[in-house]
């Protein structure tokens, strides 16, 4: 038989990481692709505060493709 765990710490203390800086906190998250970016990974293009982009989203966003 197992022993289950509860973790009962308030939400605030649990530490969500940017996607490519993991030691650095989220600030937002990208309206295409659904990941969490810290504020030098995220681009607001269109002069919002609620649109964020990742920054390849960005790119894609703005017509620019690798070859």
């Amino acid at each position: 038989m197992s022993v289950m765990t509860i973790d009962t710490r308030p939400a605030r203390d649990i530490h969500i990481g940017c996607h490519r800086h993991p030691f650095e906190p989220a600030t937002a998250a990208c309206e295409r692709c659904h990941t969490v970016h810290c504020s030098d990974c995220v681009v607001f293009p269109f002069r919002t505060r609620n649109k964020a982009l990742c920054i390849p989203c960005a790119l894609i966003a703005g017509g620019i493709r690798r070859r």
